[in-house]
């Protein structure tokens, strides 16, 4: 059985490696009534979906890392990009040096504030 394929595309990624693997099989349209050859390409697809998967996972995880930054960037640099941001605190702080009240301004240059009151609820990136 040829299995040319799993070794020659090791080193592509993505749509390329998913095409080589069409053409791959149209080229062997001869084999395609071997159940043998057959479940060996159900392995490759399984293990391709399998990688794309684990790829999908990572750049997800990636995209809210991306947001995260992006958004301490904008609240960090609130004359630039408009955002609000924190002005201050005041009242008895906890264990993790967090005050009570916290004053927040809409926007850069805004002749107001809001006071936000503590609620105690934790909110985690793995979940609240």
């Amino acid at each position: 059985m040829d299995t040319s394929y799993i070794h020659d595309n090791s080193n592509l990624q993505g749509t390329e490696k998913m095409n080589n693997l069409a053409e791959w099989l149209h080229n062997r349209k001869d084999q395609w009534d071997n159940k043998a050859f057959w479940a060996l390409n159900v392995k490759m697809i399984v293990n391709q979906v399998k990688e794309y998967e684990a790829e999908i996972e990572k750049l997800q995880r990636a995209l809210e890392i991306y947001q995260r930054e992006r958004d301490r960037f904008a609240h960090s640099k609130p004359e630039i990009t408009g955002a609000y941001f924190l002005t201050g605190g005041h009242g008895e702080a906890d264990d993790n040096q967090l005050p009570e009240f916290v004053q927040i301004c809409p926007a850069y240059g805004c002749g107001w504030e809001q006071v936000y009151a503590k609620t105690d609820k934790t909110i985690s990136y793995e979940g609240s």
